[in-house]
């Protein structure tokens, strides 16, 4: 059944396939999640969503920055690695937008 395929599928526990990125690594969205408390839904903080992905076997945790559709700061375990990049690959803006649209 297609359960059975889906359940067994590898790829559920990396998260969503989103596609390829620029350095041709797989890409996984993982989820998002507003960090603003009980705030009210119009306020600023929900434009920029805490984003968890991964490329290749590196896990990526990064803030988006929803109106601007760029990662305000990508961090690759403790270590920051960059401030507003622009996704460079189809599969990064995937993930940003899959991101900006389930908060």
């Amino acid at each position: 059944s297609l359960f059975l395929l889906a359940s067994s599928a590898p790829s559920l526990a990396q998260g969503t396939y989103m596609g390829q990125a620029s350095t041709g690594e797989a890409v996984y969205y993982n989820g998002a999640r507003a960090q603003c408390g009980d705030l009210p839904q119009s306020h600023p903080c929900y434009a920029s969503p805490m984003v968890a992905y991964t490329i290749g076997n590196d896990s990526v945790s990064a803030i988006a920055d929803c109106q601007r559709g760029v990662f305000k700061e990508v961090w690759v375990g403790s270590q920051l690695v960059t401030r507003n990049m622009a996704p460079q690959s189809q599969a990064i803006a995937a993930v940003l937008n899959t991101a900006c649209n389930a908060i």
